[in-house]
């Protein structure tokens, strides 16, 4: 049974409902009647925050016989400070204040789950999607051409709606724009940093266990400032075409209906908490390379056209004068190909181990624990045992190879080493 956070009770959703005309329908006051907690979101959908599924029942009138239902996703921070990354879900309510209204009202694009205004400031309120037949697809099988290709659509539509937003609304763009992780800034490297390269450091470790790929980890020991200023630089907005990323495009994030005959009808994304401002390759090669199935990956340039014709003819219709080019995205996915390996510092959350479950929100952590170099204390590292992210990783680090990636760092980690 779903255990309730002691927050969670009937004032938290009477708050909720009387605030959304909505759900009083013009009356007032709200009486729930009763909530029930559902089980809670698989915690391998998500890292950083817990989310829970509660269906209430309520009434606008206390003799009303007339109950209704309503299901919601609330998503809190975790209640372990160590590991809690408030800086991340004041991104996401950032988005949900400024940018998801704006890209309803200029571009009629309805991108995201409804919002609530809840009673607790890092507390975020939707509406439950899976009510209205919303599904996520598998994070092992990944996402075959058809999800893919709609889910590129209404991406390229995302990112156009965010140029128009920053040609009329210039301050809130810069505000939700902000890069909170990767960067020189003091004040976010000094939080994220440390726990990135302790990553590196067990991806390292993991490449040095397996037949072929121990050359890779050795050359990714030593490498970790060369490596941090690699990934910076990437997630720089270009002198080209810059556009809102979605920040963490992958499987768990996409959630899809369907019609009666089986065809997609909508596509939502949820999870804002990483959205940054830079090329749209980010977001591009986040997808192909956390999210697409081996078909999907073979027809990569084929989805990547589809996508930016339809950027292209978005652009157009809300306006704006920018384009894309096919050699200037081709430039771009070049440019922003290390992503690839900041994505495998992933591979463990994006792959789960349901035979080695870990869950985040469990995990007992200190400042000494995230500093240490032992695989079954750190909650870094832990991931990292994974069995499914271990077996993908001889086909990353091919990838990687191919895209030389691995030669872009070794001639940085020498530049740093003369300097």
């Amino acid at each position: 049974m779903a255990i309730c956070p002691p927050w969670l009770d009937k004032s938290f959703y009477v708050s909720i409902l009387q605030t959304d005309e909505d759900a009083r329908g013009g009356h007032s006051p709200v009486y729930v009647i009763s909530c029930r907690v559902q089980p809670p979101v698989d915690s391998s959908c998500h890292y950083m925050s817990t989310i829970e599924r509660v269906q209430v029942e309520y009434c606008v009138s206390s003799n009303s016989s007339n109950i209704k239902t309503r299901s919601f996703l609330i998503k809190a921070p975790l209640a372990n400070n160590t590991i809690n990354e408030s800086i991340l879900i004041d991104n996401e309510l950032l988005m949900y204040d400024e940018i998801i209204p704006k890209i309803l009202e200029i571009a009629q694009l309805e991108v995201a789950p409804k919002r609530y205004i809840s009673p607790l400031t890092q507390v975020l309120v939707m509406d439950d999607l899976k009510e209205a037949g919303y599904m996520m697809c598998d994070s092992i099988k990944r996402l075959d051409y058809k999800h893919a290709k709609a889910v590129l659509v209404t991406l390229a539509k995302f990112h156009a709606a965010s140029v128009a937003i920053k040609r009329d609304h210039p301050e809130a763009m810069e505000r939700n724009g902000v890069e909170t992780v990767y960067t020189h800034e003091p004040k976010y490297a000094e939080r994220f940093k440390p726990r990135i390269l302790m990553r590196l450091y067990g991806l390292a470790k993991v490449l040095q266990t397996i037949n072929g790929c121990e050359k890779f980890g050795d050359i990714l020991i030593g490498a970790e400032e060369a490596f941090w200023d690699l990934i910076v630089e990437m997630f720089k907005p270009n002198s080209k075409l810059n556009v809102l990323n979605h920040g963490d495009f992958w499987t768990n994030n996409m959630l899809f209906k369907y019609d009666s005959a089986g065809f997609i009808s909508d596509v939502k994304l949820i999870d804002y908490q990483l959205r940054r401002y830079c090329s749209p390759a980010i977001d591009l090669l986040y997808l192909f390379f956390t999210s697409a199935d081996d078909g999907v990956r073979m027809r990569m340039y084929e989805l990547l056209e589809m996508y930016r014709h339809t950027l292209n003819s978005s652009l157009a219709e809300l306006g704006c004068p920018q384009r894309l080019s096919r050699n200037d995205l081709k430039e771009d996915i070049s440019k922003c190909s290390p992503l690839i390996l900041l994505i495998c510092l992933y591979l463990p959350v994006i792959f789960p181990d349901p035979d080695n479950h870990f869950d985040v929100s469990k995990v007992e952590s200190s400042e000494d624990s995230l500093t240490s170099l032992d695989f079954d204390v750190n909650p870094l590292l832990l991931p990292f045992k994974n069995k499914y992210f271990r077996s993908a990783l001889p086909e990353m680090c091919k990838e990687l190879e191919t895209m030389k990636i691995f030669k872009i760092l070794m001639r940085n980690k020498k530049h740093k080493k003369k300097h």
